[in-house]
Parts: structure tokens; C-alpha cells; sequence
């Protein structure tokens, strides 16, 4: 049996998820998730709690949270 993974990069993600990776880290920046860079791998990656926030805000947008604003306009 394999075992969850911790991290999984921003293509696992938006393969996952079933967004572009465009669009994963557009949601990555309006939620400010936090990214991982390790030594000697030039892949970004965010943790698979993200990733499970993210594939939640797909399947059911209203949990996403609302714009602020300045951004709205």
C-alpha cells in the first residue's frame, strides 16, 4: 500500500485537481499557500492538506473565500 505523500509539486497538484498549473498558482497566490523548494530540485511544491483545499474550492467554489475590495475592482 503507498503511502500518503506530505508534499506533492505543482504539477502532481494541477493533475490532481484537474486545473492547469496556471491556475493552481493563481489560487496559490490568492490564498497565500505557502511553497516548498528543496535542495536540489527546482520544483515547487505545496504540502497535500493544500492540495485537498484546493480540490475542495474546485468541486464546491462557495468555500472558496470572498475578494476583497481592491481586488474586485
Amino acid at each position: 500500500m503507498a503511502e500518503p505523500r506530505e508534499f506533492l509539486s505543482i504539477d502532481e497538484a494541477a493533475e490532481m485537481i484537474g486545473w492547469n498549473r496556471a491556475t493552481v498558482f493563481e489560487w496559490v497566490k490568492t490564498l497565500g499557500i505557502q511553497t516548498h523548494k528543496f535542495v536540489r530540485n527546482r520544483k515547487t511544491y505545496i504540502t497535500a492538506a493544500d492540495v485537498a483545499r484546493l480540490q475542495e474550492i474546485k468541486e464546491k467554489p462557495w468555500t472558496a473565500p470572498e475578494r476583497k475590495s481592491e481586488e474586485a475592482a
